[in-house]
């Protein structure tokens, strides 16, 4: 038969509507839970009380239901289900009756697990390593194996660079393992791109897979951008970052045109080929690698760039030296590649069959 213990209990105006009073699951112990109200003046009206978990939601429907207030009785009830978990409990009014005064009363279940029961620690062992804690309440026995990492060893990491573990197979107590300052950097890398940072192996910025939209005769001098762009986000540049920036571009033109690449960062040129003679109708294959590093950041950051592969098929054209360019590295910008012919042919065209970005650090 349940025991009940009054935990709570406040007057409550049914005169105003949509009052929440809330009790603390601290004030709280047991699992079965009774709400009664009690009339001291007035009448019901139309006015309604519900319990729910908590301030500002909804009350489940496994949880608790509303008080019948219908008729004149002088209190009324209801009963919690067992098991139910919560953080707070809040009573709920709404409807009102004016003049109206009820005393609204929580009470636990002691005789069901809140107040009663007992704690059994098993000093001998039950799995040949350590003993079990029981926790014994009416009706239920609970067990916690404690076989894994002791209070005190937990307390008794003795040195430095050191984690708590099991070096060698089976069962035992928890081992100081050696972790140092760069395991743990590694460690809590959030993911795989973060620890290649760490590593200093880089990660792959943009890789294309498909070509460009291809150019076709876009004027005399007339500085075009490919199609295949990535952005690189603001704060992307650090002082001592290096990319890597690969393209290979198939190109034709005529007699005595010449044909340049350029690497931007939106509107501004990082990186410039030399002009090369472009002598027949044919494609031709280009392909550039552009080194890029950054040696100052800010709103006029400093980005120097250098192109140590520049080719014409198998032909080595002449290789750009280092440049410098001054770009705004806590704001966005569009990493992409240039075309310029110095005709306006009909044979004139471009495609960048190639584009990929790659952070060295």
């Amino acid at each position: 038969m349940s025991e009940y213990k009054d935990v709570s209990a406040f007057n409550l105006d049914l005169g105003i509507a949509g009052q929440e009073r809330t009790i603390p699951r601290s004030a709280i112990i047991g699992q079965r839970l009774a709400v009664k109200a009690a009339l001291l003046q007035g009448s019901w009206g139309s006015a309604t009380i519900a319990v729910k978990y908590r301030n500002g939601t909804a009350a489940p429907a496994d949880f608790t239901s509303a008080l019948s207030l219908s008729g004149s009785p002088t209190s009324v009830g209801i009963e919690l289900s067992d098991e139910a978990v919560f953080d707070e409990l809040c009573i709920v009014q709404s409807g009102t009756s004016s003049g109206a005064l009820v005393r609204i009363i929580v009470s636990e279940d002691i005789s069901s697990g809140g107040g009663s029961g007992s704690v059994v620690v098993n000093t001998g062992p039950s799995d040949g390593d350590k003993g079990d804690i029981t926790v014994s309440a009416t009706g239920a026995t609970y067990t916690i194996d404690n076989n894994v990492v002791t209070y005190a060893k937990m307390q008794d990491v003795s040195a430095t660079d050191k984690l708590l573990g099991r070096s060698t197979a089976g069962a035992g107590d928890p081992e100081e393992i050696a972790c140092t300052a760069a395991g743990r950097a590694l460690i809590d890398d959030a993911d795989a791109a973060a620890q290649r940072m760490t590593l200093g192996v880089g990660y792959l910025v943009y890789g294309n897979t498909a070509d460009s939209t291809t150019l076709t005769n876009p004027g005399a001098g007339t500085e075009t951008d490919f199609s295949l762009t990535t952005t690189l986000a603001a704060g992307f540049w650090t002082v001592g970052k290096r990319v890597r920036v690969t393209a290979c571009v198939e190109a034709a033109g005529g007699a005595a045109t010449t044909f340049q690449l350029k690497l931007k960062i939106g509107s501004t040129t990082l990186s410039a080929t030399s002009s090369a003679t472009l002598t027949a109708t044919t494609q031709s294959h280009f392909a550039c690698e552009w080194i890029a590093t950054c040696t100052a950041t800010g709103g006029s950051g400093t980005v120097v760039t250098a192109c140590p592969l520049s080719k014409r098929g198998s032909a080595t054209l002449i290789d750009t030296l280092k440049q410098t360019a001054t770009i705004d590295t806590t704001a966005s910008g569009t990493l992409k590649v240039s075309a310029t012919w110095n005709t306006a042919l009909a044979t004139n065209i471009g495609t960048l069959k190639d584009f990929m970005v790659e952070a060295l650090n």
